[in-house]
């Protein structure tokens, strides 16, 4: 079955302090401006969603990959104008100007690095109404970017716009995404692949997994008593290697942490022990139902 009639509506809890809008600044993103008659055509052979869909009001999330399916760059696609904005993490840098380019050779098409330092500001949480601003998942709620800091809501520390990620089990680039990971690995075939378009970079790989159904890893959201740091490493109960936290932070709602790491796909436990690097037992973890 296709990703997206497999996405999942439950949504994650929301950390004990937001019971309502908050919001964070944005800060720098890497962008590339993307012009020309053929943006949308060009577009839907690299990205893996329909570009056809983009549009000014709500951002796309999709991929930009390799030949052989691995993940170059994430991004949230939206048009303005008669041009169409790619954003994605800083870290990403050159490498999306320079893939996204890459293919473009009888296309009438033309791309701009129009990164910035400081990209306004985000709300996170649900708005009645219908407010102005690009709605875009930044933390994997239902959120939009404004240019200017709301003066209604409140402004989320950094310790719980991280733990409101984890908690959504988003991946973010240079903890659970680098230039070796595939999508269905990361969760990312569930709301950034679409089966059903036409052919993208990457496609034939991708399309494979999907049918095989499975990868040596998965990326899984764990709650538990540990501390909140990356790079610790889960144990089964038997002791076996499990997985590793690639992010960790204190769960706002809860008397512990909240992680998200890989889990191998051998680990038949849901309860794992939490170790560092030399063995020694630092606490322990589970499963969250919803991941």
């Amino acid at each position: 079955m296709g990703a997206l009639r497999r996405q999942r509506e439950v949504k994650p809890p929301l950390p004990a302090g937001l019971a309502g809008p908050a919001c964070f600044p944005v800060g720098p993103r890497t962008r590339v401006r993307v012009t020309g008659p053929d943006r949308v055509r060009y577009l839907n052979g690299q990205l893996t969603r329909n570009a056809a869909s983009i549009n000014p009001r709500e951002a796309l999330p999709a991929l930009l990959l390799t030949a052989k399916g691995k993940i170059v760059a994430p991004v949230f696609a939206w048009s303005e104008g008669d041009a169409i904005l790619l954003d994605s993490h800083p870290a990403i840098g050159e490498a999306l100007l320079a893939r996204v380019s890459r293919y473009a050779v009888a296309d009438d098409v033309e791309f701009e690095d129009v990164s910035r330092d400081s990209c306004g500001w985000h709300v996170v949480g649900e708005i009645e109404g219908d407010p102005p601003g690009l709605l875009v998942p930044r933390t994997g709620l239902p959120g939009r970017d404004v240019p200017d800091q709301p003066a209604a809501f409140p402004v989320l520390p950094p310790a719980q716009i991280e733990c409101l990620r984890i908690l959504a089990g988003t991946p973010e680039w240079g903890a659970e995404l680098d230039p070796d990971t595939l999508p269905h690995e990361a969760g990312m075939d569930r709301h950034w692949v679409d089966f059903h378009k036409g052919c993208y970079v990457g496609q034939e790989v991708v399309s494979r997994v999907e049918s095989v159904g499975r990868t040596n890893r998965i990326l899984r959201v764990f709650l538990g008593d540990f501390p909140p740091q990356p790079g610790l490493l889960l144990a089964a109960p038997d002791g076996a290697p499990a997985g590793t936290l690639t992010s960790a932070a204190p769960h706002f709602g809860l008397a512990g942490s909240a992680g998200l790491g890989y889990l191998n796909r051998r680990a038949e436990a849901t309860r794992f022990q939490v170790h560092d690097s030399t063995g020694k037992t630092l606490g322990e973890c589970q499963i969250h139902e919803n991941s």
